[in-house]
């Protein structure tokens, strides 16, 4: 503040230089009148009381007020244009002598602060010319930051919920609990903005609203939820997740009874693989109400449920072998089924009739299998037209083996969340989709456990 004052005297050529105050205000008129610098250019008496009217009558705010009072000068109609362009002419110039000064007094203190913490949170080195290291000046110390753990501290701390209701915490140095001011985040910004980080979306949208916590918690409460709980979902413990694993088993219990899930089954690996059907319950439990993705986390939540049983309903069983060891005997061997489906794989099922016009699509089939799917797929339609009789409305016939599989169509992933999905089906009506599957588990499951006859379950 005193420095942008000094360089303005100076600039106007003042041998004897005033730090504006109350007190000595008049007698700092006094002395540029009587020595005609308010005359050394049309400006210079314009940007006296400038600096009067900044320096005395708001010193605190001199930052907020520093542009508001300039824009008071070149926005008056009754200055000629010429005198406009003057003032900001000197304007300019002197504040890039500010600019050049405040940036040698950061190149002086950054080079003679210490180093007090040169390794990420796992004790690792980090080698500041790196792209990925960000250095962190503050109280005359340096601080290095992996981009990685700048990226999650950024997440976690803007994300942050409590109850499901966004309560942001202000970003601060985790080493001294300094919180980061404007120029610090606006450096983080860019630093990862020109090393070709991926920036968060919640801090993008921190820097959108101009660092403003209040405005940026109203603007994007729905993302900042979202957000809350992939991540509490994707971080947390196994045995936090377990509770809220068996309430979603519970409650879809008519979808998943057929699955006996063994009491003694590794709860880790469990978690692992539910935890994104834990985020789609999650998410229709206390995503925001009245969105399009809280709606239709439920509907994908009961299909995702419906293949997994249907792919493997033995899932979680537990197995006891008797193996015969020339040393030890006989041996027992525990082991469980963790066979499942994988979750991203495409939903073939669920596109095999377009729900509108009953439209079949081709698929790499045997001819077996196609048959059985088309023999379903063809009763329903005529129970859904109303054809009671013994000739179908609808008759779909396929060709041979050779003809089926000469030319197959791949399948797309439809869009769950698209305008288009029905979100009123039931789960009946789901289930109905998968009758045949069933049929073809269970035949499966007998025979093989005919040829397990050393087995326990």
């Amino acid at each position: 503040m005193n420095a942008f004052q000094t360089i303005i005297q100076k600039y106007y050529g003042q041998e004897h230089i005033f730090l504006l105050t109350t007190e000595n205000k008049f007698e700092f008129l006094q002395y540029v009148y009587n020595r005609g610098y308010n005359n050394k250019t049309r400006a210079s008496f314009f940007i006296y009381l400038y600096i009067l009217h900044l320096f005395v009558e708001s010193p605190s705010e001199f930052i907020s007020k520093k542009f508001g009072e300039l824009n008071k000068y070149v926005t008056n109609i009754f200055m000629s244009e010429t005198l406009k362009d003057e003032i900001l002419n000197d304007f300019s110039k002197i504040q890039r002598i500010y600019y050049g000064f405040a940036k040698l007094a950061h190149i002086y203190k950054f080079k003679k602060a210490k180093v007090q913490v040169s390794s990420d949170l796992c004790m690792n080195e980090l080698n500041p010319k790196k792209s990925n290291v960000f250095t962190l000046l503050q109280n005359k110390s340096k601080y290095y930051f992996a981009a990685k753990d700048l990226i999650n501290m950024i997440k976690n701390n803007l994300s942050n919920c409590v109850g499901c209701v966004p309560e942001i915490i202000v970003l601060k140095n985790p080493y001294n609990n300094i919180p980061l001011n404007r120029t610090d985040l606006i450096n983080i910004y860019f630093f990862m903005r020109w090393n070709s980080c991926v920036i968060p979306e919640l801090f993008h949208g921190f820097f959108l609203c101009d660092f403003d916590l209040k405005k940026f918690r109203d603007d994007y409460e729905t993302t900042i939820l979202n957000t809350h709980i992939k991540n509490y979902i994707y971080t947390s413990h196994h045995d936090t997740l377990y509770p809220l694993f068996n309430d979603m088993w519970d409650q879809y219990r008519h979808i998943t009874r057929r699955v006996i899930i063994n009491e003694d089954f590794p709860k880790d690996k469990l978690i692992n693989i539910m935890k994104p059907y834990l985020h789609l319950y999650y998410i229709s439990l206390y995503a925001t109400n009245g969105t399009y993705k809280q709606c239709s986390a439920d509907y994908i939540l009961r299909r995702k449920l419906i293949r997994f049983r249907n792919f493997n309903p033995r899932f979680g069983r537990r197995y006891v072998r008797i193996k015969k060891d020339i040393r030890k005997g006989r041996v027992k061997v525990v082991t469980f089924d963790f066979k499942h489906v994988n979750f991203y794989q495409p939903d073939n099922m669920g596109s095999l009739m377009q729900r509108n016009n009953y439209v079949m699509h081709e698929y790499y089939y045997d001819s077996n299998e196609l048959r059985t799917i088309l023999n379903a797929l063809t009763d329903r339609i005529n129970r859904e037209t109303g054809q009671t009789n013994r000739e179908p409305s609808v008759s779909i016939s396929i060709t041979s083996n050779a003809a089926v599989n000469e030319t197959p169509t791949y399948y797309e992933e439809p869009n769950y969340f698209s305008e288009n999905s029905s979100d009123g089906e039931t789960a009946s009506d789901v289930d109905s989709n998968y009758d045949y599957d069933e049929q073809n588990t269970n035949t499966n499951i007998q025979a093989e456990e005919e040829k397990d006859t050393d087995s326990i379950s």
